[in-house]
């Protein structure tokens, strides 16, 4: 069974599961019994962690798995075991559009830019949703073609009742752990490969305050008691 087949049959009959890539590893599947997650408070075993950017929004759960499926050649994983799982009813929405209109993008800006004078916001990002109909398998598919374009970032696709279905890609590693020496990526100033300039020097005035306002919020975050000889080194390229 491929990724995209296991991914389709999941998607059909909605499953909670989680299916992600890390750079340089296999494909890996985690596919929940029960459709219902639980608020995340920690604990040992496999669990994918999801998140809300916006806390108020509601918990942050765990998907913890009972089959495990990896794309390494290796097929432990028994199909038909998922006939004893069960899914979950659609996530309901209402059909009201949150979009904003062009003059209320151009408030938003208005409102942004007042608070910048007033100093409440150091930086904000605007974005505005571009919408597509995506046709049966087309999920599937989609995360197959961003673990090909995309071999140095984390691929992941989440189906849960919660927060329903999400698919995203990044090249930032959130945090590692070696020896008890943590890692944390602050990842700003982007531009498109191609115009990327390789030497620090010859960053814009934008990049590198845009990469500032990151790592000094990384490590404010880090300015408690139990944590020790935090070291903050140049951006790479």
């Amino acid at each position: 069974m491929s990724a995209a087949e296991l991914l389709g049959h999941c998607l059909e009959r909605n499953l909670t599961f989680a299916a992600y890539r890390s750079p340089g590893q296999a494909s890996t599947v985690l596919i929940q019994r029960d459709p219902e997650t639980s608020e995340h408070r920690g604990g040992s075993g496999k669990a994918f962690v999801v998140s809300p950017f916006d806390r108020s929004k509601g918990p942050v759960i765990a998907i913890r798995p009972d089959l495990v499926w990896k794309e390494d050649g290796i097929d432990r994983f028994d199909p038909l075991a998922l006939a004893l799982f069960t899914g979950n009813a659609p996530v309901e929405t209402d059909d009201v559009d949150h979009e904003w209109d062009r003059p209320g993008f151009a408030y938003a800006v208005e409102r942004a830019k007042e608070a910048f004078t007033k100093g409440t916001l150091e930086k904000v990002v605007l974005s505005r949703k571009v919408l597509r109909a995506l046709g049966s398998g087309a999920i599937p598919a989609l995360f197959k073609s961003a673990t090909e374009a995309f071999p140095k970032a984390m691929v992941a696709l989440v189906n849960c009742p919660l927060y329903g279905c999400w698919i995203g890609a990044s090249p930032e590693g959130m945090l590692s752990s070696n020896n008890g020496v943590v890692r944390i990526d602050s990842l700003a100033g982007t531009q498109p490969s191609d115009d990327a300039q390789e030497n620090l020097s010859d960053w814009g005035e934008k990049e590198r305050e845009e990469q500032a306002i990151v790592t000094r919020s990384i490590l404010r975050s880090l300015e408690r008691p139990d944590v020790r000889n935090v070291r903050s080194e140049e951006p790479e390229v």
